[in-house]
């Protein structure tokens, strides 16, 4: 789904069903495209609301949302993201993390042996 822009209420992705192991991936940008911050949830609307108490979220122009059939799978897409693309403001898995320096190690080896530049959220 490309970034679909934001006007009035957020349109709501929906939410897994109870005893999936469904999660969604997103991603927020501004309106310059840039990407602010991606995320994973079980029931985005409800993280976007805890989003929503932070200083950026004003910011927050446009979302893509991916459904992937397990939490480990949306968590990788997640990590390869904070690792790729930098996100301006996620901070678990980034350098100002801890995890974030291991994290640099496995995605720069991992990446060794994938090619492409397509992003997850321009599926």
């Amino acid at each position: 789904m490309p970034p679909q822009a934001i006007q009035g209420p957020m349109p709501n992705p929906g939410i897994a069903a109870k005893g999936s192991t469904e999660t969604a991936v997103y991603w927020l940008f501004s309106e310059a495209d840039k990407l602010l911050y991606v995320g994973i949830s079980r029931n985005p609307m409800a993280r976007w609301a805890e989003h929503a108490q932070t200083s950026w979220w004003a910011q927050v122009s446009r979302f893509a949302v991916k459904w992937y059939p397990t939490r480990r799978a949306a968590l990788r897409v997640e990590l390869r993201t904070i690792h790729d693309d930098t996100p301006a403001y996620n901070v678990l898995g980034t350098p100002r993390s801890e995890m974030g320096i291991a994290m640099a190690a496995f995605f720069q080896s991992a990446r060794s042996a994938e090619k492409g530049t397509r992003r997850p959220w321009d599926a």
